[in-house]
């Protein structure tokens, strides 16, 4: 009956994860549709610039805190010592969320001198909140998936991510649809989930408990903290230099051949909040070769998955653009090919980012992303000028291939060097 019980727990945690993804993706894929449409191409981009800023404040407590987060607290026993971990990451979650912002705001009063295009001092505000309020948000829910309550994220999520659904509509028949407008409903509806959830949590606060978690959370994340500027750089970044002598027409082009490969991204989150999780546990109760056996199902698994859909949409990529965005967004069809490309790849280049995250050797991490990063600054520069957009989406492809041959030949090495020794390495090598 106890294993009954246990596998009944698990199978309804999987279900309930899958059905959060689910609407996730759906809400997420509706919601760029909707912003593309109601705001135009020239709008659109502009707000795919502004939210570059939104993705990038996210590298810093991906790195410090959620990432550790995910991979420490799986390996810590149940009761005291876990929930004191938690406590101390929300503590230091809501602490350098408000620095975060602070930073932002004191920034942005010097961004209309170098960016005066953006307009930046007209929506810092409902920026600086999405972000605040984004964040917290985002914290719990991966709380939720630590403690394995799918049930809980989904209901979570539904606040959140349907609520911006809801806001986008009512601001549209209202006829109030814009850029400012659109990020305080973000921060509203992230603000509104985070509140409930942590009231039903009971949520607290610690600060001796910060100063251990992130003790704890440090080694690994100041590593990640690097390689996360870098990925950026190589991802939003590259949206920014290409605006900049393409003007925000093609980064609205980019992102909205992005968005139709956006399912897939929100596949790799939901790989985020599982996978590490599973890979943490088979790696301490198996150590190095139970963690190479599920990372190879995982790379069998997920590749078969991914592949059909890939060639689908790459099909109908001209039909599925001009009927999601109208006409104007038809002549973007041909990266959304690129995109599909870099997908593919980047769902095996993250398999890299997990492995050695589990292990704790998140060094090679950011060499992992200079390379990537290089490659595709570089291809940008020189396929932009001569290609506009399409060289652009080639050079993401590019810098997601290069990372990817870059994992795949250090991992090689690595499980040569270490399988052949006399003893795999613990958690505390």
């Amino acid at each position: 009956m106890q294993h009954l019980r246990r596998f009944w727990q698990r199978s309804s945690h999987v279900k309930w994860v899958l059905a959060d993804q689910i609407i996730v993706s759906g809400m997420n894929f509706l919601t760029g549709i909707l912003l593309a449409r109601f705001l135009g191409l020239e709008g659109y981009g502009q707000f795919v610039l502004l939210y570059a800023i939104f993705l990038y404040a996210n590298t810093f407590q991906v790195a410090l805190i959620v990432a550790p987060m995910m991979s420490i607290a799986p390996q810590m026993q149940l009761g005291e010592p876990r929930l004191q971990y938690m406590k101390g990451t929300l503590t230091l979650q809501i602490g350098f969320t408000l620095l975060l912002c602070l930073g932002l705001l004191i920034l942005g009063q010097f961004a209309d001198v170098y960016f005066p295009r953006w307009n930046l001092p007209l929506y810092q505000f409902p920026l600086i909140a999405s972000i605040f309020s984004f964040q917290l948000q985002d914290w719990l829910r991966r709380y939720y998936f630590i403690y394995q309550k799918g049930k809980s994220v989904f209901f979570n999520d539904s606040i959140s991510y349907g609520g911006q659904v809801i806001v986008l509509l009512v601001l549209h028949h209202l006829n109030q649809f814009t850029i400012e407008r659109v990020f305080w409903g973000i921060a509203c509806t992230s603000a509104l989930a985070f509140g409930v959830g942590a009231l039903i949590e009971k949520l607290a606060l610690n600060l001796t408990d910060a100063r251990q978690a992130f003790q704890k959370s440090w080694h690994t994340g100041r590593n990640l903290l690097v390689a996360g500027q870098i990925h950026w750089l190589g991802s939003q970044g590259i949206l920014i230099l290409g605006a900049s002598f393409l003007g925000t027409r093609a980064a609205g082009g980019i992102r909205a051949a992005q968005n139709i490969v956006g399912p897939f991204n929100i596949l790799f989150q939901a790989m985020d909040n599982f996978i590490p999780v599973q890979a943490a546990r088979q790696y301490a109760e198996k150590q190095l070769i139970g963690l190479v056996q599920y990372m190879q199902k995982v790379c069998l698994g997920g590749g078969l998955l991914i592949a059909l859909p890939c060639a689908i949409i790459a099909a109908l990529s001209p039909w599925i653009m001009e009927f999601a965005y109208g006409v104007e967004y038809r002549e973007f069809a041909p990266l959304v090919i690129w995109q599909l490309a870099a997908a593919f790849a980047v769902f095996y280049q993250l398999q890299g980012f997990y492995f050695y995250r589990t292990i704790h050797q998140t060094r090679i991490i950011i060499w992992n992303t200079i390379i990537s990063t290089t490659a595709a600054l570089l291809f940008t520069y020189v396929l932009g000028q001569y290609f506009q957009e399409i060289g652009i989406a080639i050079a993401l492809f590019i810098g997601q291939l290069s990372g990817l041959i870059f994992f795949a030949i250090a991992i090689s090495h690595y499980l040569k060097k270490t399988l052949n020794s006399t003893s795999a390495p613990t958690l505390n090598s």
